[in-house]
């Protein structure tokens, strides 16, 4: 698995958000998105961290619906093109700064409409097998 600065992020720090060794380092929290394919262990890996106590968002059961991904718009049924995040909730969640550090664990279709909130990724797309 390999960490990795969202792709949009700027090195330009401010009084909020400022640069070290050219990270960005919000004031007073982390969040952190693991996602990946189905079956790769985003559940387990949440879980886990739960039980070491860090705080964990199952993305998946607690952030996700059935939407249209082009308007985000609800639909009945649908399919793995269809699972999205309610981006308004992840946006509420990362701008709650009770926990030190937020892993959202899990997949969505939309992620690129949230994924410069988070301050590094871990995703099990770059796992190659053999």
């Amino acid at each position: 698995m390999s960490w990795r600065r969202p792709a949009d992020a700027q090195d330009q720090g401010s009084a909020e958000h400022p640069v070290d060794s050219g990270y960005l380092r919000p004031v007073g929290r982390r969040n952190y998105l693991v996602e990946g394919v189905s079956g790769t262990g985003k559940t387990s890996v949440c879980d886990e961290l739960e039980g070491r106590g860090y705080h964990a968002v199952h993305g998946d059961r607690e952030l996700a619906y059935q939407g249209d991904p082009i308007t985000g718009a609800a639909v009945e049924g649908g399919t793995h093109e269809h699972h999205l995040w309610r981006v308004e909730k992840v946006k509420a969640l990362v701008a709650d700064q009770d926990e030190a550090a937020t892993s959202f664990c899990g997949g969505s279709r939309n992620f690129l409409d949230f994924i410069d909130l988070f301050d590094g990724v871990l995703s099990s797309r770059s796992i190659s097998t053999p």
